[in-house]
């Protein structure tokens, strides 16, 4: 009962972060590269999840299948996330980094996209 209620919670963090990173002017996601150069063992811990995502979104014919694979590839995020605090690691800055390379990700047009991603996760 509470999983997707958790999942529905996650999914609009996702969205008001979303929107409020487009009101700053991506501030966040332009310092991604400076950050992935200095911190790497925290920026990269979520990084196959983020290639993941890059890799599957290349295959999806449509804005809805994208949407979907955004929601899940976001909750197998905070489940990781989860699974790490509860294990003892309680740096939450990967979990940061991580959502700001995914919307990066959601947002960079590749040539083998079948529909266009412009800026529509934000």
């Amino acid at each position: 009962m509470l999983k997707p209620v958790f999942s529905l919670i996650l999914v609009c963090s996702f969205i008001n972060t979303a929107s409020a990173v487009q009101l700053l002017g991506n501030v966040e996601i332009s310092r991604l590269s400076a950050a992935e150069q200095t911190m790497n063992q925290v920026v990269g811990r979520y990084q196959a999840l983020d290639e993941g995502l890059t890799q599957k979104l290349s295959t999806k014919k449509n804005e809805v299948d994208a949407t979907q694979l955004a929601a899940r590839q976001g909750h197998r995020l905070w489940q990781q996330a989860v699974r790490d605090v509860q294990s003892g690691h309680a740096d939450d800055r990967p979990l940061y980094w991580a959502r700001l390379a995914m919307l990066h990700s959601l947002n960079t047009p590749t040539p083998t996209s079948k529909w266009p991603i412009g800026n529509r996760a934000y």
